[in-house]
């Protein structure tokens, strides 16, 4: 009983050595990382406490940071997976074009309302993957994908983001132990000549844990 309690709040996940480190083992514990741990801890805190969501998605804050200089007012994105990042997408960077699938209905309903500016679209199984089929091949500045299927959804998407346009691949040091999904994603972005992968692991707005983020260039 301690120890399952010790484990909750030191490490967050049994696969965790600290909360300050990814399932991957790397920590994030320089200058920066400790303010970007406070302001974690903060909007965790107004999570919990009183049900506030922050406007972010929940990539962690190094990979946010990169994103400003990537997502403009122009950008076309497309996201497997919606949620607060469909919010900070459509209603705080206004980009141009954001198209979501979602698979769970209570989450649709939520975002749609939440971002009113969004396509939002809610979908299971294989139309959930195909409808970026729907769309032009290079059409999308931005492909996040970040819900169900992912290994399927990197691979139809690809045609489909043009070239020096990025994929957000999120949560790529979880099923690291296990060799799971997200390690068979995580390896398929690193692999592939067509890309060019930069991880960032930190902390992450509205969860009090440490985890990566990857963003890959289209070369």
């Amino acid at each position: 009983m301690i120890k399952a309690i010790a484990t909750k709040y030191i490490s967050g996940a049994p696969q965790r050595v600290t909360r300050a480190h990814s399932e991957k083992g790397q920590a994030a514990l320089k200058p920066r990382d400790l303010l970007d741990a406070i302001m974690s801890g903060a909007t965790t805190i107004r999570r919990v406490a009183f049900g506030t969501r922050p406007r972010l998605p929940w990539l962690t804050y190094p990979a946010l940071r990169a994103l400003r200089g990537i997502v403009g007012s122009s950008s076309r994105i497309f996201e497997f997976g919606g949620g607060m990042s469909t919010v900070y997408f459509a209603e705080v960077l206004r980009a141009a074009e954001v198209i979501t699938v979602e698979d769970d209905r209570e989450w649709f309903l939520e975002t749609a309302k939440l971002a009113p500016r969004a396509r939002v679209f809610s979908l299971c199984r294989e139309e959930y993957v195909n409808k970026i089929d729907d769309f032009p091949l290079n059409y999308f500045d931005l492909i996040v994908v970040d819900g169900s299927q992912r290994v399927e959804c990197f691979r139809t998407a690809e045609p489909h983001l043009k070239k020096g346009g990025h994929f957000i691949l999120d949560d790529t040091d979880k099923d690291f132990a296990v060799k799971g999904e997200l390690y068979v994603l995580d390896k398929l972005a690193g692999a592939s000549d067509g890309y060019r992968a930069q991880r960032y692991t930190g902390w992450i707005p509205g969860s009090f844990w440490v985890k990566e983020t990857t963003i890959c260039c289209k070369l």
